[in-house]
């Protein structure tokens, strides 16, 4: 059709004036001009529709991939919720004894392990496209989640840094001196205060994740503690179990 209408245009078999071969000539190159400028818009159009739909791809395995780390990490915040009384009384022990003059049981110092969760932060574009997509209270829901990770990450490294500090106390270092238990006494409190701070962001965590319809998914290996006991057995909140063979 395109090329029947060219022709009929730029047709010089019929006597026409110059004004009415220009006319002609005008309208032919409107013609062209008009196709063209519909061609290009139709292709962009199609490049921005593929670019979205591609971006839009890149987005949703984002958000797959946030909610697998985010059911770790819960598993791993319920883990910490029935660590810190445990822990807490660890630490109000450690600062009755430092407080007298008795030695303290060694024992009684030992950390138990724990992991520091970590969770992969979308992309701005990829942000922007998750309001678009599932609106703004999901997104911000995924943002908050984000913060309390890496606040729990943070907290966890202190507690890993100052619980070293609490070796002062060990007698196999040589003799506890006055000084020392001050020290440990301020020591065991600064840990407490991050132990709570780690509590209250783990159950703000667990609530939210709970809002996005994610539940608890413990590591392979891994299984969340049942009580204080079984976290001084296995010497850690997240205790060990038995890999089944494959």
């Amino acid at each position: 059709m395109f090329h029947a209408i060219r022709d009929y245009f730029a047709r010089p078999d019929e006597p026409v004036s110059l004004r009415g071969r220009g006319r002609r000539l005008g309208a032919l190159f409107l013609f062209e001009f008009v196709v063209v400028l519909l061609g290009v818009l139709v292709a962009q159009w199609v490049a921005d529709w593929a670019q979205e739909r591609a971006d839009l791809a890149v987005m949703e395995r984002s958000k797959s991939r946030m909610d697998e780390e985010i059911s770790s990490a819960m598993a791993n915040a319920q883990a910490w919720l029935v660590a810190f009384p445990c822990l807490d009384d660890q630490m109000s022990g450690v600062m009755r004894a430092a407080g007298g003059d008795r030695s303290l049981d060694p024992a009684t110092l030992e950390r138990p392990g724990f992991r520091i969760p970590s969770i992969e932060p979308m992309t701005p574009e990829s942000s922007l496209l998750l309001i678009d997509r599932y609106g703004s209270k999901k997104a911000n829901l995924y943002a908050s989640i984000q913060i309390r990770t890496d606040h729990i990450a943070d907290l966890s490294n202190r507690v890993a840094e100052q619980w070293m500090g609490l070796s002062i106390l060990d007698p196999a270092y040589g003799a506890v001196r006055e000084g020392d238990r001050v020290n440990a006494r301020a020591i065991a409190s600064q840990i407490r205060s991050a132990l709570r701070s780690i509590q209250i962001t783990s159950q703000g965590f667990v609530a939210e994740a709970g809002e996005l319809g994610l539940k608890p998914k413990d590591i392979e290996g891994r299984r969340r503690p049942l009580n204080c006991a079984d976290i001084r057995a296995s010497r850690t909140i997240m205790p060990h179990v038995a890999l089944k063979p494959r």
